[in-house]
């Protein structure tokens, strides 16, 4: 069959569902280049009526599809009661009549299944023909390619036969029809565990069915976002999604990774970093890359991987990387998990990214699906609480099973009214018919002991209530080794590893906190666990580790990676190694245990539970809560070695610079692990070798008291400002240049109190390229001014001539390029005193002086430009009517460059583009247009062009 075949699609009416999915197969082969005729495309009825419609259809077609379902066999047949289905009774007659004609030897119809369950309904006369099944899109791409006749493999011309000795031959052998497909590789490792009462969420699973199978509400969806407050069940949904995603053998998946931020922490203030996600995913997907490289870049190799196979990708509690409530509420601070998102989104990936937040991603508005953008990648899911029906049921079936002394059922106007006195918030919900359960006999009227009613608006407030319900019960009832354990998760913003709880609980007690924990027999800790997971407090992950609860999870996905040690063995082996530091003293570190990391025996709760506790413990018990996080920071930077590997390898050092903060042990914790340590010293290691901006940021804030303004008072007065330097330095590199004002502001102001002549002249310098950068041109030629000014004081003769260039380009984007020249003159005699035998400016110094020099020319090139383009139009004549002359077409501009940058203040327009790579020939000629007479008029002399082969040549100095 030469060209493009015409396709008619036969099918039954089953229902409203069944018609749609005809649809859309129809659309997407028209939208793959394939004519389709269906009756749903007929306005009304065609004039031919009906049955000649569909003879003259399926003669005209080149391949017809038959859509197989029980109702569409048993019409086929004619076995449909009279009166119903007489269309495909009609089409079966016909098709039945073309296959006898051609003695079934005919491939113009093809069977299409949507449900793997109807195979025994194709028809007798087709069954002998290949069927499809739509489940899928390589199910799809199989039809599509039957209906091209493109199936298949061409084969190679035949070549001549190598016969081998009778000995030697080898027997014909084919590969199993009836093998299966390879296995997925699976890691949902890092996923928190799900709720083990999980109740409604009906119409969300579905949408997630949908959304990864790509039918009705689902096509054409990259990026599932589900929205929620804490505690709605966005994580508990999740999981029982994958369940049953599991149960069907992952329906297609070739890869399926997931990965919790809420790892992090999920405190507003907190510095959250995608750098130890980007390493670990680009790694588990076999993606080579430098780990020095940029988050964009390791985001866009990281899209890459994804998409390139049928991927689901799982992101939960993506909070910590946005900014809170405020003007940019719902943005990520991480450029990493940007790039990986946006590019997903917008080049499209044959499987789905599934993302949780308690924030929409502000930053996939423009890809979201809405009535303007019916087709568009991103949907956004509010997930509301559950219903009063659904919250009864919850509290039933978590033992709250009673209204005084009369039992209830799980429908129970009680039980409704408790429900919606906390709005179906879940976790609530959870917690509060687990504490009824156990401290009220399971009493639903004696919910009022809670006191629910006063609690503040919100979640966190009702959350708070219960939780502070349970801290009384078990006070009373003697259960003080619960209490004590419950506690100790108040110290941890993340799951707390089995080393950390070994840590605490070691003697002596920490006094207020852990004397009930004191030389406690495992059976009896074990015990107050499993109380404590039974009342919904805390969570236990499954014995593989992999954060499914299921024992066998490692041996069913072969190729699932486990949770990576903070400490390789090797490391933790070679005790004599150089990476040891003289006399550092190695803790042991149990193979069940990874400090630092989530692993076998960790112990997590749900994170408004941990907040709770935190707040709690601070509060009520200050001094235990210091000690905690004293004893926390000494086992985690003696749990690695002293200059461990890669970012996995630096987790229990940046944790221990955070629990050394709250110890108010903050100049040890720069000097002991931050700079000694994390940085290895002026090496950087974890900025230089690693990348790591994003981590390093998050360390930094530990010892900002309030980010971005003030440092902690324990540090010194060189530490604090050197600090503000770091976190402006890493805001910067981060794309975060609004932000980074204020700490390089702050930053300025200390060396001056110091009388720091150097520090202070090169942190002005770099204020003003920065406001530069964001459009602030004003602040620019003050900042730059006052770096002039602590130059000349430090005395320094590099300073001095460096800073006077700052200002002369500040003076040249202000327009004053007078005064800018003379500052460039300057600047250059400077140069020549200090480094006779380079007279000129060069490096980033020499690129902005012949920037000035050149601009003159760059303008008469435009505007000769311009007035030729006005020459060049063509103007209408006067009509007759003395109406006046059409305006010619708008001239062109010179391309416009956006200093906006995030929280801009505005932007500039520029007529050229102002690369080092150009010549002086390629900015003063736009389009290879030369205006010669302009150009006499604004010659290019000889130096000029010196200056400018000097100032490309140079190698550059950093300031």
């Amino acid at each position: 069959m030469a060209g493009t075949p015409r396709v008619f699609i036969s099918y039954s009416h089953d229902s409203d569902h069944h018609r749609a999915r005809v649809l859309a197969l129809s659309e997407r082969l028209r939208e793959d280049g394939i004519p389709t005729d269906l009756d749903r495309y007929v306005n009304g009825t065609p004039p031919e009526g009906w049955p000649r419609w569909m003879l003259d259809r399926l003669d005209e077609a080149d391949r017809v599809i038959l859509v197989c379902t029980r109702t569409y066999y048993r019409r086929f047949r004619g076995h449909e009661e009279p009166g119903k289905g007489k269309g495909v009774d009609w089409e079966g007659a016909v098709v039945t009549q073309a296959m006898y004609d051609a003695r079934s030897r005919t491939t113009r119809f093809i069977p299409v299944l949507f449900d793997p369950a109807d195979e025994p309904c194709i028809p007798e006369p087709v069954r002998g023909q290949s069927f499809y099944r739509l489940d899928s899109e390589p199910g799809y791409l199989a039809l599509y390619d039957a209906l091209l006749e493109q199936a298949g493999v061409e084969p190679a011309p035949l070549g001549p036969p190598r016969r081998r000795p009778r000995d030697q031959a080898q027997p014909l052998r084919f590969a199993d029809p009836g093998g299966t497909a390879p296995a997925p590789r699976i890691d949902l490792s890092k996923l928190p565990a799900g709720a083990p009462d999980f109740l409604g969420r009906g119409p969300e699973l579905a949408l997630l069915d949908a959304a990864w199978s790509g039918d009705q509400s689902g096509a054409d969806l990259q990026i599932l976002t589900l929205i929620a407050p804490g505690g709605v069940g966005k994580t508990a949904l999740v999981k029982r999604w994958l369940d049953r995603l599991r149960a069907d053998g992952w329906r297609g998946a070739e890869l399926v990774f997931g990965w919790s931020f809420y790892s992090q922490g999920t405190g507003e203030d907190r510095q959250a970093s995608d750098d130890l996600f980007l390493s670990e995913a680009l790694t588990w997907f076999g993606v080579a890359h430098d780990p020095a490289a940029s988050p964009w870049d390791k985001g866009r190799l990281l899209a890459q991987a994804v998409a390139a196979r049928r991927t689901l990708l799982v992101l939960d509690g993506c909070e910590p990387l946005q900014y809170p409530p405020g003007p940019l509420a719902g943005q990520l601070r991480t450029p990493g998990l940007k790039v990986l998102l946006t590019q997903l989104a917008g080049a499209g990936q044959p499987g789905l990214t599934l993302l949780t937040s308690r924030e929409a991603v502000a930053d996939l508005a423009e890809y979201a699906r809405g009535p303007e953008n019916p087709r568009g990648p991103v949907l956004t899911h509010d997930l509301g609480n559950l219903s009063d029906r659904d919250g009864a049921q919850l509290l039933h079936r978590v033992g709250c099973v009673r209204a005084g002394a009369a039992a209830i059922g799980p429908d129970d106007a009680e039980l409704c009214a408790a429900s919606r006195e906390v709005r179906g918030h879940a976790l609530t919900l959870s917690l509060l018919g687990r504490y009824l359960a156990e401290a009220e006999g399971g009493d639903c009227r004696r919910r009022d002991t809670v006191d629910l009613m006063t609690a503040n608006d919100g979640a966190g407030g009702h959350v708070a209530r219960v939780l502070a319900a349970y801290e009384q019960w078990l006070g009373r009832a003697g259960d003080t080794v619960e209490l004590a354990a419950l506690r100790l998760l108040g110290l941890f913003d993340r799951p707390a590893a089995a080393g950390c709880i070994r840590a605490l609980r070691e003697a002596p007690p920490i006094p207020g906190l852990t004397e009930p924990l004191l030389d406690l027999t495992q059976a009896r800790w074990n015990q107050a666990l499993s109380r404590l997971a039974a009342c919904g407090l805390i969570e236990r992950p499954g014995p593989s580790g992999t954060g499914d609860g299921s024992p066998d999870a490692a041996q069913r996905n072969p190729g699932a990676t486990s949770q990576i040690p903070a400490a390789s063995a090797d490391s933790r082996g070679d005790l004599d190694s150089a990476a040891l530091h003289p006399g550092y003293a190695l803790r042991s570190v149990p193979a069940t245990g990874t400090p630092g990391l989530a692993g076998s025996g960790a112990l997590d709760a749900h994170p408004l539970v941990r907040e709770y506790l935190g707040r709690r413990l601070r509060e009520a018990h200050p001094d235990a809560s210091r000690e905690g996080h004293r004893r926390l920071y000494e086992y985690l930077k003696s749990s690695v070695p002293w200059c461990p590997d890669g970012m996995t390898g630096l987790q229990p050092l940046y944790q221990a610079v955070a629990h050394g903060c709250l110890a108010g042990l903050q100049q040890q914790a720069c000097k002991e692990v931050y700079f000694d340590r994390i940085g290895r010293g002026a090496e950087f290691y974890s900025t230089n070798k690693l990348g790591a901006f994003g981590a390093e940021l998050g360390a930094v804030a530990c010892f900002f008291d309030e980010p971005w303004r003030r440092v902690s008072g324990a540090l010194t007065e060189p530490d604090r400002a050197w600090l503000l330097n770091q976190a402006a330095f890493r805001l910067r590199a981060l794309g975060r240049l609004t932000e980074a004002l204020e700490p390089m502001r702050a930053g300025l102001e200390m060396h001056v109190e110091q009388k720091n002549w150097k520090n202070a002249a090169a942190s002005a310098n770099n204020l003003s390229e920065l406001d530069l950068t964001l459009g602030l041109v004003s602040d620019a030629l003050a900042d730059a001014g006052r770096s002039v000014e602590y130059a000349d004081r430090s005395g320094d003769a590099f300073l001095r001539m460096t800073m006077r260039t700052t200002l002369a380009d500040a003076l040249h984007q202000q327009g004053e390029r007078g005064p800018a020249l003379g500052r460039f003159r300057e600047a250059e005699t400077m140069q020549a005193e200090r480094q006779p035998q380079y007279p000129l400016l060069y490096s980033l110094q020499g690129y902005q002086y012949c920037d000035l020099l050149l601009a003159g020319p760059e303008r008469a090139a435009w505007r000769a430009l311009l007035a030729l383009w006005e020459r060049l139009q063509p103007r209408r004549e006067a009509a007759a009517t003395g109406e006046a002359q059409s305006r010619p077409e708008a001239a062109p501009t010179g391309p416009r460059r956006d200093l906006g940058g995030q929280g801009s203040a505005g932007s500039v327009d520029w007529a050229e583009e102002r690369s080092p790579t150009n010549t002086p020939a390629d900015v003063s000629a736009p389009l290879g247009f030369v205006p010669q007479p302009n150009l006499r008029a604004q010659p290019i002399d000889g130096q000029s062009a010196t200056r400018w082969q000097s100032g490309r040549g140079r190698r550059s100095i950093g300031v």
